[in-house]
C-alpha cells in the first residue's frame, strides 16, 4: 500500500452499512407525474416520479445510497423520498463513512450484470475501504469537481437537444394537432421495421466476431456500447442485419422517466445483428430523412401513443405491430432536407461537446482507479 493509502482499513460490506425501516413501495404504474414527494426507483434518473402520501416517505436524517437490485443503478440521495417498486435497496453508511465516497467506491466496483436478476448478493462479497474522513472528504471533493465539468458539458448537451426539439416543432408544428395540416402515414410505409432475432442467450460473448444489438445497448437517445458478440454461424441473417445511421428502439421499457428509448446505430455497430425486443427503423433515404424520423420518435405525440398501446401494465412495452402502425407526419421532403441540415450542424457541435466529455471522463476514471483499485 503506497503513502497515500496508509490509515486505509477495510470492513465486510455488511459491516458498512446500518439497516434501516424500509417504506411502502410504490408500483410504477401508479407513479403521479407532479406531487409533493419525489419518488425514488432503480430506474435511471435522480427522480422517477412523484407521490402525495405523506405515510409513505422515507425521512433522510444522514445522506443515503440507493442500489438497483436489477438494474445496478447508483444514487445518491441527501433529501426525503418515496420508495419506487421492485429492487431498491437503500444504503445507509456507518457514521464513519461519507456518503458520496461510499457511493464512489460501489462504481469503481463495476458489478458485472447478471441479467434482469438480483444484484445484491455480490455486493455483500465486497471488502469496503475506509481511509480517514479527512482524506474520504478530499477524495470526494476532487471527483466531484470532476464529475461537476461533465455535468455542464451534459447540460450542454441537453440544451443543443432542446434546440433541436424547438426547431421541429417550429417547422412542422405539434404532431398531436398537427395544425399545418401534413399527410399522415404509417411508420412501416416510409421505413422498414425490423422485429429482432431470438438469439440464445448461451450464444452471446465478448469474443465472437459478429456484433449484437440488445435491450441494453439501446439507451434514452444514447447509444449504449458493450462487448456483446455473436458466433459467425449467424453472419446470414441479413434480415436482421442494420447498417450505420439506422435507428434502433427498444421495444421492452420503450419508456422511461428520461424519456424514449432510441438510438443511432454507431459505425462500430455496422452490419450488427438485432437482438429480441428491440426493432430496427431502416428509412428509406428516397421518400423521407432519418434526422427527421429520428426527431419526430422523440415527441410528445409518440409518447402518449407508447403509453396507450403499452401491453404491460407495470412496463410500456410496444409490439412491433403497434411500431409499424404508428402514425407519423409527412412533410414535404425538401423541408424535411432543411430540417436535416439544421440538425446536422447541432450534431458537429454535439460532437465536439462529447469528445471533451470523453477526455474529462477518462481522467475521472484514471483517479477513480487510483483510489480505489
Amino acid at each position: 500500500m503506497d503513502d497515500m493509502k496508509q490509515g486505509w482499513k477495510k470492513i465486510p460490506f455488511d459491516d458498512s452499512i446500518v439497516k434501516v425501516k424500509y417504506t411502502t413501495k410504490i408500483p410504477s404504474n401508479d407513479y403521479l407525474e407532479q406531487g409533493l414527494y419525489p419518488i425514488v426507483s432503480q430506474e435511471e434518473g435522480l427522480v422517477s416520479g412523484y407521490w402525495d402520501n405523506a405515510n409513505d416517505v422515507f425521512k433522510v436524517s444522514t445522506p443515503v445510497v440507493i442500489f438497483g437490485d436489477h438494474t445496478r443503478i447508483l444514487k445518491y440521495v441527501d433529501f426525503d423520498f418515496v420508495l419506487g417498486a421492485d429492487g431498491v435497496k437503500i444504503l445507509q453508511p456507518i457514521e464513519s463513512i461519507n456518503a458520496k465516497f461510499f457511493k464512489l467506491y460501489l462504481v469503481s466496483c463495476k458489478i458485472p450484470s447478471l441479467g434482469y436478476s438480483r444484484h445484491y448478493k455480490l455486493l455483500k462479497e465486497l471488502q469496503v475501504p475506509i481511509p480517514p474522513r479527512e482524506e474520504q472528504e478530499r477524495i470526494v471533493a476532487e471527483l466531484d469537481c470532476l464529475s461537476g465539468i461533465i455535468e455542464k458539458k451534459k447540460q450542454q448537451l441537453k440544451e443543443l437537444d432542446a434546440l433541436a426539439e424547438s426547431i421541429f416543432y417550429s417547422m412542422f408544428g405539434d404532431p398531436i394537432t398537427n395544425e399545418k395540416g401534413w399527410e399522415v402515414k404509417k411508420l412501416e410505409d416510409v421505413c422498414r421495421i425490423i422485429n429482432g432475432y431470438a438469439f440464445s442467450s448461451s450464444d452471446f460473448n465478448d469474443s465472437h466476431p459478429i456484433k449484437a444489438i440488445k435491450i441494453t445497448n439501446v439507451g434514452v437517445n444514447e447509444f449504449i456500447n458493450d462487448d456483446s458478440s455473436l458466433p459467425i454461424v449467424y453472419n446470414n441473417k441479413n434480415d436482421y442485419k442494420v447498417h450505420t445511421g439506422d435507428i434502433v428502439l427498444a421495444l421492452t421499457r420503450t419508456i422511461i422517466s428520461t424519456g424514449l428509448k432510441r438510438a443511432f446505430v454507431p459505425k462500430e455497430y455496422n452490419d450488427a445483428l438485432v437482438n429480441q425486443r428491440v426493432a430496427a427503423i431502416i428509412v428509406d433515404s428516397a421518400i423521407t430523412n432519418k434526422n427527421y424520423v429520428y426527431s419526430f420518435l422523440g415527441t410528445e405525440f409518440v409518447r402518449k401513443y407508447v403509453l396507450s398501446h403499452a401491453t404491460a401494465l407495470m412496463q410500456p412495452n410496444l409490439s412491433i405491430k403497434d411500431l409499424r402502425e404508428l402514425p407519423i407526419m409527412f412533410p414535404a421532403y425538401n423541408l424535411q432536407q432543411e430540417f436535416a441540415s439544421k440538425i446536422e450542424a447541432i450534431e458537429k457541435q454535439k460532437a465536439l461537446i462529447k469528445q471533451s466529455i470523453a477526455e474529462t471522463e477518462t481522467l475521472f476514471n484514471s483517479r477513480m482507479d487510483y483510489y480505489f483499485n
